[in-house]
């Protein structure tokens, strides 16, 4: 068992030498991306954003169920509001 891990280590070391070019020509490849891909990727990532935010929201107390989205009324207007359906004939 001894003599099988150092040439376990030496076999990984010398493939990771052989895998060294792969890995420079990958990195030579990459170019920077243009302006209208930056764009681009910008539209799709807020469609995929909002097409989200609409599912997690549309359904019963989505919205008003989610504290961390729903936006309450001020203070003055939940005064007016509870004295309107006070006096409201429903």
């Amino acid at each position: 068992m001894k003599r099988i891990i150092p040439f376990l280590l030496l076999l990984c070391f010398t493939s990771c030498d052989e895998l060294m070019p792969l890995v420079d020509a990958y990195n030579t490849s990459i170019t920077e991306p243009t302006e209208n891909e930056i764009i681009s990727g910008l539209k799709e990532a807020l469609s995929v954003g909002i097409t989200n935010a609409v599912k997690q929201t549309s359904h019963k107390n989505g919205f008003y169920g989610n504290s961390l989205i729903k936006i309450p009324l001020p203070a003055e207007v939940t005064k007016i509001d509870e004295a309107l359906k006070k006096t409201s004939v429903t």
